[in-house]
């Protein structure tokens, strides 16, 4: 199109969307050419090697990329997310509760033996074995004893309630065993513990009577109090091992001392008063010791000690369950010819067979050796 210049001549007119296709080919060649540049430049600072925006430890986002494409055409669930994942516990510290510590009962048998005083006996008598001091009586009694000898075999009840007075006799054995050697130098000793028939370790064992103390102890030492679950225990089967399975002497004085808290069986009372009826007529003692008043007396002052910091002045009766043990024990002791004793807290055991192997009979003289004195 154009127009006039008012001289009668034309001139071209520009219009905006008038266009020079060849300067319009030059632009687009010039800007496809920048554009690739700009490409270029683009994916050499992306993607080249030590860019830094994309490390090394991001190679896996590509092949995620892709495996994300691959299943952009269905629904991907917790399963699939948490397929790569790994889960590891917590840890949590632990923690420990501090120990409670459990009351400590003492002893629950009789008190330790003095064997001060039975000590003391024995220091009375020459090492040669002399009667010293003792004359009489009693003197003529020990000497007649030396001649035919003397036998002493304790039967010990060894179940659960009983491991003080097991520990008792052995820490006291040889103090025992030396004072009656003094007296009667050929005396053995031997012992027999008990349980319950039907124990799982044992109903009964022995050490056989014998001249040499460390015997009996060291039987003594290997014991330990078990079973016994309910209230009657083997004092037949007790009694039987000891009379009827010890080597005797034929001529030697025999005695049995049984030591226990819990009665025989019913069942079995008759076969036991005629045991020891037996015994006697073969010239043998057996003497009973019930150690329930002591077990009583000692665990009444455990609990009032810990009630009310101080010894209690008086002890409660024994329970009624309890007389069923002092009248078989009274009963045992009687048909046996020997003597029955019912020891409370104050008395001592060893010096009990003691006086039991002799007799209570020469309780005073064996006083005034020191046996039974306080000191």
């Amino acid at each position: 199109m154009r127009a006039s210049d008012g001289g009668g001549r034309r001139r071209p007119v520009w219009l905006p969307w008038r266009y020079d296709r060849r300067h319009h080919l030059e632009s687009a060649v010039l800007s496809a050419l920048l554009h690739l540049l700009l490409l270029l430049l683009f994916a050499s600072v992306t993607f080249g090697p030590g860019s830094g925006l994309i490390g090394e430890g991001s190679a896996g986002l590509g092949e995620a990329s892709v495996e994300l494409a691959e299943q952009s055409d269905r629904q991907l669930d917790a399963r699939d997310l948490l397929k790569h994942v790994t889960i590891e516990p917590a840890a949590v510290p632990e923690t420990q509760r501090a120990a409670r510590p459990l009351p400590v009962l003492p002893s629950l048998g009789a008190p330790l033996a003095s064997s001060a005083r039975l000590r003391n006996v024995s220091a009375r008598f020459s090492a040669t074995g002399g009667l010293g001091q003792l004359s009489g009586e009693f003197g003529s009694v020990v000497g007649r004893l030396r001649k035919t000898g003397l036998d002493v075999a304790l039967v010990v009840d060894a179940t659960g309630s009983m491991q003080q007075v097991l520990q008792e006799l052995t820490d006291r054995m040889n103090a025992l065993t030396v004072t009656l050697k003094r007296l009667v130098p050929a005396v053995r000793v031997g012992a027999v513990a008990f349980r319950d028939r039907g124990d799982e370790e044992y109903v009964t064992r022995s050490a056989d009577l014998s001249r040499n103390p460390a015997k009996v102890r060291d039987f003594l030492a290997g014991l330990r109090a078990a079973g016994g679950g309910d209230w009657e225990d083997g004092i037949l089967e007790g009694l039987e091992s000891a009379i009827g399975g010890l080597s005797w002497g034929a001529s030697s004085k025999k005695v049995v001392i049984l030591v226990g808290s819990s009665p025989p069986h019913d069942e079995d009372m008759p076969a036991v008063l005629g045991l020891v009826s037996n015994f006697r007529a073969r010239g043998g003692i057996v003497s009973t010791i019930d150690i329930t008043r002591r077990l009583h007396e000692e665990f009444h002052r455990f609990i009032y000690k810990s009630l009310h910091g101080k010894e209690p002045t008086e002890f409660p009766p024994l329970p009624e369950h309890y007389a069923r043990v002092s009248a078989a024990f009274g009963e045992i002791a009687r048909y046996g010819g020997g003597e029955m004793a019912s020891g409370s807290f104050e008395a001592e055991l060893a010096e009990q067979i003691l006086v039991f192997t002799f007799g209570s009979r020469w309780k005073k003289e064996l006083k005034s050796l020191g046996v039974g004195s306080q000191g």
